[in-house]
């Protein structure tokens, strides 16, 4: 009697487990023309079937000259909004700036498949189409600092001076240890469930960025909206895990020494310690050290001013 129990018990689990998680309503993966450009200078462009959304800032009327154009990578789960208070202050300076959304994240395509293009080529294909000719400055943040990186290994013509902030080209979504087993269907389903039911809500993502902005800085109402409104366009959980799972694949190469780089970092940063961007500096003494004091693992939202005059510096010094 009791084998039977058990027996039963463990059959009703089993369809609990897989089979409740088709009958729970998450919404699909929304098309590229069905998801929103919720910002005036918003632009899209299909690159080989994957639609990026990202955004296009010409240089101030008063700045002097026209200097290198630069290009923003966000982190996980950041947007182009990760880099709202950093561009004013290059638009000043005379830079024209793009900021991308990568694939799964803010208001690029949900549709992550395994053979599109990798990120780096997706940014790539944006810097050539607005400045062809001229060498742009790249900037990173967090796992963003990879995908500039791998621009700059790939093709280094391109790219004029590297900015890394909380971040190193090793820290790819292929390296997290996330993969196989656990972003197959049945977990992409069950991440779209709790993504939609319980991590992609106000309450949560106010506790996370109060962990990322460190201790100085408490997020306001704006700063959590900005965060949860792309995360909560459908399909958005299971499309991160998808891009874990082809992201492994992703083979790094490193950059040339000879381009400058910058090494940001904040002082308390708590999601990835500073002692990562010490070593890489050890590794690579070119490179220019920079750690921001009181912020977290976000300073260019925390502590724009502090950063923003550390890479405007930074850029002066290389005359770009």
């Amino acid at each position: 009697m009791i084998k039977k129990i058990l027996l039963f018990t463990s059959l009703f689990i089993l369809i609990c487990l897989f089979v409740v998680p088709w009958l729970i309503p998450v919404g699909s993966a929304q098309k590229a023309a069905e998801i929103p450009t919720p910002f005036p200078e918003s632009q899209t462009v299909d690159i080989y079937g994957t639609v990026i959304h990202y955004r296009h800032w010409e240089p101030r009327p008063m700045a002097s000259e026209q200097k290198a154009p630069v290009l923003l990578v966000h982190g996980f789960s950041g947007s182009t909004f990760s880099y709202r208070n950093m561009i004013p202050a290059l638009q000043a300076q005379g830079h024209r700036v793009v900021a991308v959304d990568l694939p799964a994240f803010g208001y690029s395509d949900r549709e992550i498949r395994a053979h599109q293009l990798p990120d780096a080529l997706l940014c790539l294909f944006l810097m050539l189409q607005h400045e062809p000719t001229q060498p742009w400055i790249v900037m990173g943040h967090s796992m963003g600092a990879s995908v500039v990186s791998d621009i700059a290994a790939a093709y280094p013509r391109v790219v004029s001076a590297r900015v890394l902030i909380d971040g190193v080209p090793q820290l790819r979504p292929g390296n997290s240890g996330i993969g196989g087993i656990f972003t197959t269907a049945f977990f992409r389903r069950w991440a779209s469930i709790l993504g939609k039911y319980y991590f992609f809500t106000s309450n949560r993502i106010q506790s996370l960025l109060a962990s990322a902005y460190g201790p100085e800085v408490a997020p306001t109402t704006a700063d959590v909206n900005g965060y949860l409104e792309p995360l909560l366009l459908p399909g958005t959980a299971e499309a991160i895990l998808k891009k874990f799972r082809y992201a492994s694949a992703v083979q790094a190469k490193a950059a040339p020494e000879n381009i400058p780089t910058l090494l940001i970092w904040g002082e308390f940063d708590s999601w990835i310690p500073i002692r990562v961007g010490e070593s890489y500096h050890q590794k690579h003494p070119n490179t220019q050290w920079t750690v921001i004091s009181g912020a977290g693992h976000n300073p260019m939202e925390t502590h724009p001013d502090t950063c923003n005059a550390v890479i405007l510096d930074f850029i002066a010094n290389q005359n770009l």
